[in-house]
């Protein structure tokens, strides 16, 4: 979740996505009345409460009653309440959400497929979702992130099937958070988080592994090759090269930069929807702070020599991660589950159709 909020800052890192559909797809079960009821409590509730409430109060927070909150039309571009309610935002950052939906209610009928079925179904998935036709606004990712959603969904079903378990117990990690072992993990993440952005790794790798951008701005990025233009036809090559470099950073970070055992934030680790959906204004709070310092303390990461600037990016990486563990946490903690609670887990909701449930099962006769 920290890393969460460190993308929205730019698109600096990108494997953390990868990491929570993975994460999201153990938990796929199959079809029942109970299973379909949870998941609209869970997803579909809190998601039609960040559209109405979270979302343009946050809008308010930072730019003031100057123009309509529920249609701020900056990135996504909503211009009506249907473009909000069917769109990939409003924001862009709640795209997530709306995927884990189709693949919760997806994957509840497909999970009892043959697996060799499942795999292809996805596969055939990302596929389509990658020569999808190109919207008039290229901000677009289509009606409820569809293209986000296919593209992806390899990674879901590979949550389903990958037994990480038994990686756990073949390959020893860190049990602590002190351990020197996440520190080394965090360091390395964070080195090739800036690697990524220099224009020395996209000549090396070609452009192969920023096919994919957090934001959509767009999703997809096809590269414009004049001297090649059948490279088009390849973007399905482009796109399960990126994922499987996101996946091989994904689980260096799950093998060596989580801590095993129980930690002063596990609790914090099971509440990330509050900071998911609360998150934002901190984020423009600091990324002004870092304006404000930038043209009056001529802060500068980029610019300089190579080494000054690994320097810079990694002392700014330790001070935002610093910050948003912060954010993450108190946005996790009880006072915050308690006030928001009855919008974020509406469980009340859940309690409601339990009790119709029980009230209309036939009573045995003694």
């Amino acid at each position: 979740m920290v890393l969460v909020c460190w993308s929205h800052l730019g698109a600096w890192i990108w494997f953390h996505m990868p990491l929570f559909i993975f994460l999201s797809g153990s938990f796929v079960r199959p079809f029942s009345r109970q299973l379909l009821i949870k998941t609209f409590v869970t997803l579909v509730m809190p998601l039609v409460f960040f559209i109405f409430i979270l979302f343009p109060m946050s809008i308010i927070l930072a730019f003031g009653w100057s123009e309509n909150p529920l249609l701020h039309q900056e990135p996504t571009y909503e211009s009506s309440v249907w473009d909000v309610l069917t769109g990939c935002g409003p924001g862009w950052y709640i795209w997530f959400l709306r995927c884990l939906i189709i693949w919760r209610v997806v994957s509840m009928f497909t999970c009892q497929l043959p697996k060799s079925l499942q795999i292809s179904l996805a596969v055939t998935s990302a596929c389509v979702g990658i020569y999808l036709p190109a919207p008039w606004n290229p901000q677009d990712v289509g009606i409820f992130a569809i293209q986000r959603a296919l593209c992806l969904f390899p990674i879901f079903v590979m949550g389903q099937h990958v037994d990480f378990g038994r990686f756990l117990q073949a390959i020893p990690g860190a049990s602590k958070a002190s351990d020197p072992c996440v520190l080394v993990t965090w360091t390395l993440i964070l080195s090739l988080i800036y690697m990524e952005n220099t224009p020395e790794w996209r000549m090396v790798t070609f452009g192969t592994f920023d096919v994919i951008a957090t934001k959509p701005i767009p999703f997809l990025r096809y590269p414009s090759v004049p001297s090649c233009p059948d490279d088009y036809y390849f973007m399905w090559a482009r796109l399960f090269a990126c994922l499987g470099y996101r996946v091989l950073c994904m689980f260096l970070f799950l093998l060596f930069g989580v801590p095993r055992e129980k930690t002063w934030f596990t609790q914090s680790g099971s509440r990330t929807i509050y900071a998911y959906l609360l998150h934002y204004p901190f984020v423009l709070l600091i990324n002004k702070a870092l304006c404000w310092f930038a043209n009056h303390h001529g802060l500068q990461l980029f610019g300089s020599s190579k080494s000054m600037e690994y320097f810079h990016f990694m002392r700014l990486a330790f001070f935002l991660t610093c910050y948003f563990v912060l954010v993450v946490y108190g946005l996790t903690s009880q006072p915050v589950v308690a006030l928001f609670g009855p919008l974020i887990e509406p469980t009340w909701i859940q309690r409601i159709f339990q009790r119709q449930d029980s009230q209309s099962s036939p009573k045995e006769v003694g």
